[in-house]
């Protein structure tokens, strides 16, 4: 049950006329209209705000999330259509500081750079469709340094793909992919790299 409002007796009358109805297939857990958390931990990460919004009409529910970590903040949106079982969603975190994740921290990893990831996708349950990028302008991995990382990756007509750009020590990386959501998963792969400097890649090791 999603968009309990405690403040009216109508969610109360609704709430107890499902359960009597359905029995034990209605969970336990009840979902406010309203979700807003301050000071929690995820995934190991600290969480500074967190908000939950629903909204539900006849024909769909909507949700927003928004989230505040010291590593950065984020949205997302997302709509469900349950009749013809079709989605609408999107994700945007503009900016990640990777040295300020926990993850990244507490094991002292020499790991720094801004990352940016979106995503959108829309269809329905048995064909979804996704986009999704993540781009980082220069990454520090101990002593290597990435520049203009970028992955775009494709989920559509039950076939996903992905695309890599990206440039490391002198050296140009390009990579593309496709895999065939079959029962075999047909994939196929290419890498190319192009003006290898050999001196400032060795002069890392």
């Amino acid at each position: 049950l999603v968009m309990y409002d405690a403040r009216t007796k109508l969610a109360d009358q609704v709430v107890d006329e499902v359960r009597e109805h359905f029995g034990d297939k209605v969970c336990k857990q009840v979902i406010p209209r309203t979700v807003r958390l301050s000071e929690a931990r995820a995934w190991d990460q600290p969480i500074k705000d967190l908000s939950l919004q629903l909204e539900g009409t006849g024909n769909a529910i909507r949700s927003t999330v928004n989230l505040d970590t010291p590593a950065g903040s984020g949205t997302a949106t997302a709509s469900f259509y349950p009749k013809e079982k079709g989605y609408e969603a999107q994700v945007d975190f503009p900016g990640i500081h990777l040295e300020k994740l926990d993850a990244v921290r507490t094991r002292n990893l020499q790991v720094g750079g801004v990352v940016r990831v979106s995503a959108r996708g829309q269809g329905t349950l048995t064909a979804p469709q996704l986009e999704a990028t993540v781009e980082a302008p220069k990454l520090q991995l101990h002593q290597k340094v990435l520049d203009g990382l970028k992955l775009r990756a494709g989920l559509a007509q039950q076939q996903a793909t992905f695309n890599l750009d990206s440039s490391v020590s002198g050296a140009y990386i390009q990579a593309r992919g496709t895999v065939n959501l079959n029962s075999d998963y047909d994939a196929t792969a290419n890498i190319d790299t192009r003006a290898v400097q050999l001196g400032p890649f060795l002069a890392t090791y």
